[in-house]
Protein backbone atom coordinates (compact mmCIF):
# COMPACT_ATOMS: atom_id res chain seq x y z
CA UNK A 1 0.00 0.00 0.00
CA UNK A 2 1.28 3.46 -0.87
CA UNK A 3 2.27 5.87 1.90
CA UNK A 4 -0.02 8.53 0.42
CA UNK A 5 -2.99 6.16 0.68
CA UNK A 6 -2.10 5.31 4.28
CA UNK A 7 -1.87 9.01 5.19
CA UNK A 8 -5.19 9.70 3.49
CA UNK A 9 -6.88 6.81 5.29
CA UNK A 10 -5.52 7.97 8.65
CA UNK A 11 -6.71 11.54 8.06
CA UNK A 12 -10.19 10.39 7.05
CA UNK A 13 -10.45 7.99 9.97
CA UNK A 14 -9.21 10.59 12.48
CA UNK A 15 -11.94 12.95 11.27
CA UNK A 16 -14.48 10.19 11.81
CA UNK A 17 -13.04 9.22 15.20
CA UNK A 18 -13.27 12.79 16.52
CA UNK A 19 -17.05 12.91 16.03
CA UNK A 20 -18.24 9.30 16.31
CA UNK A 21 -19.85 8.08 19.55
CA UNK A 22 -17.42 5.14 19.96
CA UNK A 23 -15.01 7.07 22.21
CA UNK A 24 -11.99 6.21 20.05
CA UNK A 25 -8.63 6.67 21.76
CA UNK A 26 -7.11 9.02 19.18
CA UNK A 27 -3.52 8.18 20.13
CA UNK A 28 -4.15 4.49 19.44
CA UNK A 29 -5.12 4.85 15.76
CA UNK A 30 -2.75 3.01 13.43
CA UNK A 31 -2.64 1.71 9.86
CA UNK A 32 -2.24 -1.96 9.08
CA UNK A 33 -1.02 -3.66 5.91
CA UNK A 34 -3.17 -6.09 3.92
CA UNK A 35 -4.59 -8.58 4.51
CA UNK A 36 -5.42 -6.93 7.86
CA UNK A 37 -8.12 -4.22 8.05
CA UNK A 38 -7.01 -0.69 7.15
CA UNK A 39 -7.16 0.83 10.63
CA UNK A 40 -6.97 -0.54 14.18
CA UNK A 41 -7.61 1.51 17.32
CA UNK A 42 -8.64 1.33 20.92
CA UNK A 43 -12.05 2.41 22.19
CA UNK A 44 -13.35 3.34 25.61
CA UNK A 45 -10.48 3.11 28.06
CA UNK A 46 -8.21 1.74 25.30
CA UNK A 47 -8.32 -1.88 26.43
CA UNK A 48 -10.70 -2.97 23.65
CA UNK A 49 -9.24 -2.99 20.12
CA UNK A 50 -11.46 -2.59 17.06
CA UNK A 51 -10.56 -2.75 13.37
CA UNK A 52 -12.01 -0.83 10.42
CA UNK A 53 -11.86 -1.50 6.68
CA UNK A 54 -12.29 1.79 4.81
CA UNK A 55 -14.20 1.86 1.53
CA UNK A 56 -15.30 4.54 -0.88
CA UNK A 57 -18.94 4.50 -1.94
CA UNK A 58 -19.99 6.61 -4.90
CA UNK A 59 -23.54 6.92 -6.16
CA UNK A 60 -23.83 5.59 -9.74
CA UNK A 61 -25.85 8.61 -10.84
CA UNK A 62 -23.26 11.03 -9.44
CA UNK A 63 -20.40 9.08 -11.03
CA UNK A 64 -22.17 9.03 -14.40
CA UNK A 65 -22.97 12.74 -14.27
CA UNK A 66 -19.39 13.60 -13.27
CA UNK A 67 -17.99 11.46 -16.09
CA UNK A 68 -20.31 13.12 -18.64
CA UNK A 69 -19.39 16.63 -17.49
CA UNK A 70 -15.64 15.91 -17.44
CA UNK A 71 -15.59 14.12 -20.78
CA UNK A 72 -17.79 16.60 -22.68
CA UNK A 73 -16.34 19.94 -21.59
CA UNK A 74 -13.00 21.69 -21.65
CA UNK A 75 -12.74 21.66 -17.88
CA UNK A 76 -10.53 19.53 -15.67
CA UNK A 77 -10.73 18.75 -12.02
CA UNK A 78 -7.80 20.44 -10.32
CA UNK A 79 -8.24 19.30 -6.77
CA UNK A 80 -9.43 16.17 -5.07
CA UNK A 81 -12.65 15.80 -3.17
CA UNK A 82 -12.01 14.90 0.42
CA UNK A 83 -14.25 12.91 2.66
CA UNK A 84 -15.16 14.28 6.01
CA UNK A 85 -17.69 13.52 8.68
CA UNK A 86 -18.23 17.23 9.24
CA UNK A 87 -19.92 19.63 6.84
CA UNK A 88 -18.16 19.68 3.47
CA UNK A 89 -16.77 22.95 2.23
CA UNK A 90 -15.41 23.29 -1.30
CA UNK A 91 -11.56 23.34 -1.31
CA UNK A 92 -11.52 26.43 -3.52
CA UNK A 93 -12.04 26.28 -7.24
CA UNK A 94 -12.28 22.67 -8.42
CA UNK A 95 -12.71 23.54 -12.08
CA UNK A 96 -10.06 25.08 -14.27
CA UNK A 97 -10.55 26.15 -17.88
CA UNK A 98 -7.96 24.32 -20.05
CA UNK A 99 -7.92 26.92 -22.79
Amino acid sequence: MKDSQKKSELAIFRGFAEVCPLNVVLTSIENRDPPEPDVVCGIGNGEEQVAFELVEIIDDGWASLTWQVCSSTSFAITSRFTASTSAWTPPGSIWRDRR
